[in-house]
């Protein structure tokens, strides 16, 4: 229920009871369809006295007298503007005005306002615990608290200040407009990013301030609108953490890479040459240069190119002999000839060689099958033993060191740098290949012995036949008969 028996904008009827210069004084009527027990509730609510001032009388002239116009007795008909206090008595004075009639044509025009959500100017005047009355056109509005970020004291420096308001209601009966500064604010607001998601195009570049950093990248403030920089549009290669490139307060340039609705995409990644773009710009197939060795993995090398690519080099690119191992010949660090064999922009690899850039002493080499030739002990490998011969190497199976004992290891036999006569079982200068047998070796030297021998042997033994045995024994006994 109503703490007052009246509320404002309500059109009241009352009997004039006393007339001033200044005022008429009324007792407002019950309405005709109340019952005696609301008409007594209307008493308890702080009865029916009412005033109007001269200046709520509409029309009324300033060289007349109200006692000239109005008289006790008469019934007088207004609006409520506003409930005020007696000063005797405590009770709720009604405070009337017939001008309101004039101001109640008005409100179509602040609905119309309302409905479009139009930004107007009003000026304020008056400021209470519950808001302040602004005034747009004489016309009283209600600004609460509520609508406004501002206290109370901040908003009595502001009397006779405009402020920006939107309408939010209007209530013809009690005349009754209320108005938010928040509202208005929150539509200038849009209105402004709005415009400025207008003028952005994917493709622009704009300078920004880092605003706040966030777990997956960073927001910018491109002045009336932000954006995000994601983590992974920081740099090309990964950013562990993001306050290694940017940090609140930050001005920064940067493009825009994504426009959805109001989401705004950033990188500045897009305004950096990728990576691979400056590694081709500064190396080319064929290319010979002294490489820093990054990593040693099963495959072959890593050698670093750029700050963010490096080559890859094949276990079989590193010497022309292929059995020749990286284990232990080449550490992380060191660094390392190559030739860029190939680039491949598809993949974005780059592949390279070091034995490119010596020469294939594998060229040089004459040999077949059967050859015998001397090399030279390096040392025991898996299965067998390593020789060189020139500037090349070989194999020894482990079953061809030697046919006089059976032995597990070729230095049974052998010592590194020991002269070794061989013969040559397999040989592939294409393949870098060559296998050579000390066995074969001592067997064709026994087997050429053995024949020597026997050769001696049969040098040695008569080669008369029992005919020429005959003969000369038949001519010897001739010659002796023929002396007797």
């Amino acid at each position: 229920m109503d703490k007052f028996a009246y509320y404002v904008g309500q059109e009241v009827t009352g009997i004039i009871n006393n007339v001033t210069k200044t005022a008429i004084y009324l007792i407002l009527e019950s309405e005709l369809s109340q019952t005696a027990e609301e008409e007594q509730a209307t008493e308890e609510k702080g009865g029916r006295k009412a005033v109007i001032y001269v200046n709520d009388i509409e029309g009324f002239q300033e060289n007349q007298n109200l006692r000239d116009v109005y008289h006790e007795g008469e019934e007088f008909k207004a609006l409520v503007k506003q409930i005020g206090k007696d000063r005797r008595t405590e009770e709720p004075l009604y405070i009337l005005s017939t001008k309101l009639y004039a101001q109640r044509e008005q409100f179509t025009q602040f609905e119309q306002l309302r409905d479009s959500s139009e930004i107007i100017k009003a000026t304020i005047k008056k400021v209470h615990s519950k808001g302040a009355d602004v005034y747009y056109n004489d016309v009283r509005l209600f600004l609460p608290i509520r609508n406004i970020d501002l206290n109370e004291a901040a908003l009595r420096k502001m009397i006779n200040e405009e402020i920006d308001v939107v309408v939010t209601a209007v209530n013809r009966e009690r005349l009754l407009i209320v108005a938010s500064n928040n509202l208005a604010e929150q539509i200038k607001y849009q209105r402004a990013k709005e415009q400025a998601l207008a003028s952005l195009e994917v493709g622009m570049i704009v300078q920004g301030q880092v605003t706040k950093i966030l777990d997956f990248g960073a927001i910018v403030n491109l002045g009336t609108v932000s954006g995000l920089l994601h983590q992974s549009e920081l740099a090309h290669k990964r950013i562990a953490k993001i306050t290694d490139i940017v940090n609140v307060g930050d001005e920064i340039t940067v493009k825009i890479i994504k426009l959805h609705e109001d989401r705004i995409g950033l990188s500045i990644k897009a305004l950096q040459p990728h990576p691979w773009d400056v590694l081709k710009s500064q190396y080319n197939v064929g290319d010979v240069f002294e490489g820093t060795v990054t990593k040693v993995i099963p495959h072959g090398l890593l050698i670093a190119l750029t700050e963010d690519y490096s080559g890859l080099m094949p276990r079989n690119e590193y010497s022309w002999n292929i059995n020749e191992r990286l284990d232990g010949q080449v550490q992380e660090g060191e660094k390392i000839k190559v030739k860029i064999m190939a680039i491949d922009d598809e993949r974005r690899r780059i592949s390279l060689s070091h034995r490119e850039t010596v020469e294939n002493a594998w060229n040089k080499i004459k040999l077949r099958r059967n050859d015998v030739i001397t090399v030279t002990f390096v040392g025991c490998e898996e299965k067998g033993a390593k020789v060189a011969y020139g500037d090349v190497f070989g194999f020894m199976p482990i079953s061809e060191v030697t046919s006089t004992r059976r032995i597990m290891r070729a230095d049974e036999v052998f010592k590194e740098g020991d002269l070794i006569d061989v013969v040559v079982l397999d040989v592939d200068p294409q393949r870098a290949k060559l296998v050579v047998s000390a066995k074969a070796n001592e067997d064709a030297k026994e087997k050429e012995t053995f024949e020597k021998y026997f050769k001696d042997q049969a040098n040695k033994m008569p080669t008369n036949t029992l005919g020429d045995m005959l003969g000369d024994a038949l001519k010897k006994f001739e010659k002796t008969k023929k002396g007797k």
